[in-house]
């Protein structure tokens, strides 16, 4: 015989269990629309016509900043097929720089997501907006 309350929290385990709607993913030709979260935090990801977008839901600027040198939040475009751009703009004084790094979704399955990504630094050189590629890195993203 089961008490009360176990009964009631066996109960309410299963009605929540019933009510996730969260789809599993299983390829990147999935649905990935939603909310994703990794080690910076969350991400929105938008399906369009021509692939994908992420927005960052929570605050994921760059910390360590030259002097004088303001960074807006990363937006990261996704085709179907190939490689994308993550792309960050910057500030100093007057000047605006729009920098693009190099973005590709590796790998899709359960909930996760796996990206290649390689955030743009500030220029180096604020008059012509370029600067050094940034070494590639590998993100992983879950719901």
């Amino acid at each position: 015989m089961i008490g009360r309350g176990l009964a009631a929290t066996l109960t309410a385990l299963a009605l929540g269990a019933a009510c996730d709607r969260t789809p599993s993913v299983h390829g990147c030709d999935d649905d990935l629309t939603g909310v994703w979260r990794g080690p910076g935090g969350a991400w929105q990801l938008l399906t369009t016509r021509g692939g994908r977008e992420l927005y960052p839901i929570d605050a994921e600027l760059p910390t360590d900043l030259p002097p004088g040198v303001v960074a807006a939040p990363a937006t990261i475009d996704l085709p179907r097929a190939g490689v994308g751009a993550i792309t960050r703009r910057y500030e100093r004084g007057a000047r605006f720089c729009k920098m693009t790094g190099p973005a590709r979704l590796t790998a899709c399955g359960g909930a996760g997501l796996t990206l290649e990504l390689a955030p743009p630094p500030p220029p180096d050189d604020w008059e012509r907006c370029v600067g050094a590629a940034a070494a590639p890195r590998v993100v992983a993203l879950t719901r």
